[in-house]
């Protein structure tokens, strides 16, 4: 079975059909489980031998449960699109193999059986520290619409010029259709939001040099690792996940209802939502149990379908969905760390 390269023989809307971050990951998954293959006899049928292949490579790099059910899954889509990645004529359906798909049910149990690997957030401080010292302009731009829109790196990664709206009074609109919460809720997901006065000139520089049609980040430009890394520079734990996870956390600080929060991360869950920001946590380096029992009672109203304290004057019954900017007006303070944020 050989490679070939990224998708070159398939129609442009065969290409389209996929995000080339997933192709990549299939290119990377298929590449890594061959060559354990490679070390192993040929006797074995196919799904038996992708069992114990990816048992072998979790060994070898530690991976766990909730990783090596992801991988796996990630090899149901490479086998069901082989021709597009190599030079078979047809794909494998590994569902329909019962070793296989025990395997993954066996596996999906084990990961939800074991205890997450939860990131540290990022608090205001240090997102601001960050950009400060992070010399490539697009790493700014980067890390300052991420913390602002509390959406994933990657999200912000995909943005195109047309996406992003940024108003006189700092007032931001950005527009995720290649995100991972568009993917799940069937199309675009809109945040209403403002920008930082003092992060305007890193974001409007970039609008400014940037075509129309065109992405915010090219591949020369700022990538996932970049940022990361500009965060480790201030604290060496931090993670691109910890982004996110501390954006949210600094909102539902500063008195965010729970719906705001969802209409801002997109979450349908209120027990998703819950693990952002640290359900269950007692104490911490930076989240003190004190902290962390203010938000528990005040989403223990969120739970039941209830608003945890008096709506805002002149806001609108629901939260800022994605229609009014104007019911989001109390991010910016909160994100530029003059909430209540410790």
């Amino acid at each position: 079975m050989a490679l070939k390269p990224l998708m070159e023989q398939a129609p442009p809307l065969s290409q389209a059909g996929l995000t080339r971050r997933t192709a990549l990951n299939h290119v990377s998954t298929l590449t890594r489980i061959q060559k354990v293959l490679e070390r192993k006899p040929k006797t074995q049928p196919l799904p038996e031998a992708l069992v114990n292949a990816f048992q072998q490579l979790k060994q070898e790099r530690g991976y766990g449960w909730a990783t090596q059910h992801r991988n796996m899954g990630s090899m149901v889509g490479v086998m069901a699109l082989l021709p597009l990645y190599t030079t078979e004529a047809h794909g494998v359906n590994l569902m329909q193999a019962p070793v296989w798909r025990q395997a993954m049910a066996a596996a999906a149990r084990l990961s939800a059986e074991e205890t997450p690997r939860t990131p540290l957030a990022a608090t205001s401080q240090q997102v601001h520290q960050a950009i400060s010292r992070a010399a490539d302009p697009a790493t700014k731009a980067m890390l300052a619409l991420a913390w602002a829109t509390t959406m994933r790196l990657g999200d912000v990664a995909q943005l195109q010029k047309q996406d992003v709206a940024l108003e006189a009074d700092n007032t931001l609109r950005v527009r995720f259709r290649k995100s991972k919460t568009a993917r799940a809720v069937g199309g675009a997901h809109t945040v209403h939001t403002k920008l930082p006065k003092q992060w305007r000139r890193i974001v409007s520089s970039l609008l400014l040099n940037t075509a129309t049609d065109a992405p915010l980040f090219p591949k020369d430009s700022a990538t996932i690792p970049t940022a990361t890394a500009a965060l480790k520079v201030i604290d060496a734990t931090l993670e691109a996940r910890s982004l996110r996870r501390g954006a949210l956390q600094t909102l539902a600080e500063s008195g965010t209802p729970h719906e705001d929060l969802m209409a801002f991360s997109g979450h349908k869950n209120v027990a998703t939502l819950l693990r952002y920001l640290g359900w269950g946590w007692t104490t911490g380096p930076r989240r003190p149990g004190r902290r962390c029992t203010r938000l528990r009672w005040r989403l223990l109203g969120a739970s039941e379908g209830r608003r945890s304290h008096p709506q805002r004057p002149g806001a609108k019954p629901g939260g800022c969905g994605n229609s009014a900017a104007s019911t989001c007006s109390f991010a910016p303070a909160a994100l530029q760390g003059r909430g209540s944020i410790a």
